[in-house]
């Protein structure tokens, strides 16, 4: 299972109230969360943004060795 899989949306589980009562249900949720579960949504947020890949398969290194005179 995927993490897209995993957090889908349930549209039928959708509340609509105040915004500081939204607020405040976050705040609520995430403190009664693993670490673990944490770092998965971050995770997830990642791959939402930057997609599934390696960080090494995209930084190249680029080095450059300069020869001085000496004197």
């Amino acid at each position: 299972m995927t993490l897209f899989e995993k957090y889908a949306l349930d549209k039928s589980q959708v509340h609509f109230g105040s915004r500081e009562e939204l607020e405040r249900d976050d705040i609520e949720y995430w403190k009664n969360t693993t670490v673990e579960e944490r770092l998965e949504a971050l995770e997830l947020i990642r791959q939402m943004n930057y997609g599934n890949y390696s960080p090494t398969d995209s930084i190249q290194r680029i080095s450059r060795f300069i020869e001085r005179e000496t004197g």
